[in-house]
């Protein structure tokens, strides 16, 4: 059994602990957010844009120009990196300690059950976006322990600078400027919802039929994400309606809920529909364990526990589909053989580097 698998249960069991036993959160959050800060600095070919990133950090070094390779910003972090003379291992190292520690501190300062926030950070965020797209994995950590507490504490003008600095990182988070206005999305959400269904239908036809092929705007929608998409939109909304929430939890909702609605539009170009919503996806890390931890019962034999109980344990169950569906694609995306499946992918670290040529060439 691989270590991904391992390490998911435990982050599962630690959730479900967490969940019972208050007391127990923030030290299990501790313990687990040092292990995978650990798994992710030292792995080594590990993520699908692993090499493409070793690519054009090493033409930084080549070439000093620093805007020809991505985004500017990202351009300049490459070119201090490279001329502090950190090797592409330790910059991969420092981005994923950056990356940690901005998940730990939006977790810490915002959630109300942090184990609970770990599981629903790990099957997409922490294993695909912190460990391939570097760009984006920054990007989305930043999302979290920065300028979505900047939105909640109402720092608008932070808020705005930090997401065109992010912009200049990667481009597709210029669309978290929809996040700032303070409308309440949630009185117009069955109107949002179906338009953007029609809408999204449309696109649907005319990438299927038309043969447009604009970058990543093209046909390739994945129906089982779009699934998951929209069973946890309906568990998220349900617990929405259920209790009266503070500000805090409206404005997430309400960013969720222009994630989710542009999700719709885009879903038949899958590339395109998850790079830009991931921003909006993030809120689930801080909403769900809010908003189950207002859900408190009267008594033993109140229905809302078991409403409660219910919930978490769906959302555990989806998170856990979500990690084993994510890790399945992986030896795929490394160009492993077939033999290679999410339950023996395997963990590479710089101790053990020379495994990796042995699983790309097939071993």
């Amino acid at each position: 059994m691989t270590l991904y698998i391992a390490v998911i249960m435990l982050v599962l069991i630690f959730a479900v602990i967490g969940y019972k036993y208050k007391e127990l959160d923030n030290c299990l959050f501790v313990s687990e957010m040092i292990l995978l800060t650990l798994m992710l600095i030292f792995r080594y070919g590990q993520g699908s844009d692993y090499w493409n990133y070793q690519g054009i950090y090493h033409a930084q070094e080549i070439d000093p120009g620093l805007y020809r390779y991505r985004e500017p910003l990202y351009a300049v972090i490459n070119w201090i990196a490279v001329k502090l003379g950190w090797s592409y291992s330790f910059y991969i190292a420092a981005v994923g300690v950056f990356c940690m520690a901005l998940s730990y501190r939006g977790i810490s300062k915002l959630s109300k059950n942090k184990t609970f926030s770990v599981l629903l950070l790990l099957p997409a965020f922490y294993l695909t976006y912190y460990f391939s797209t570097l760009r984006e994995g920054i990007v989305l950590a930043a999302t979290l322990g920065i300028i979505l507490p900047l939105i909640l504490e109402k720092k608008k003008i932070s808020a705005l600078i930090c997401i065109l600095l992010a912009s200049q990182i990667h481009k597709s988070s210029i669309i978290m400027l929809l996040m700032l206005p303070d409308i309440p999305w949630h009185r117009m959400r069955k109107s949002l919802v179906m338009v953007s269904a029609i809408l999204g239908i449309g696109m649907w036809g005319v990438l299927q039929f038309a043969s447009i092929d604009i970058h990543e705007l093209v046909f390739s929608p994945s129906y089982p994400a779009v699934i998951l998409r929209i069973v946890v939109f309906m568990a998220v909304t349900v617990l929405f309606e259920k209790k009266e929430y503070s500000q805090d939890i409206r404005k997430m909702y309400d960013i969720y809920l222009i994630g989710f609605c542009f999700y719709l539009v885009t879903f038949a170009a899958a590339l395109f529909s998850q790079r830009g919503t991931a921003y909006f996806k993030i809120i689930e890390v801080i909403l769900l364990p809010g908003m189950l931890g207002r859900i408190v019962p009267v008594s033993v034999a109140d229905c809302r526990n078991a409403m409660r109980n219910t919930v978490f344990a769906g959302l555990v169950v989806l998170c856990l589909v979500e990690g084993v569906k994510n890790l399945a694609s992986y030896p795929g995306q490394m160009g492993y053989p077939a033999r290679v499946t999410y339950y023996n992918y395997p963990y590479i670290s710089i101790f053990n580097k020379e495994k990796e040529n042995l699983y790309r060439d097939g071993f």
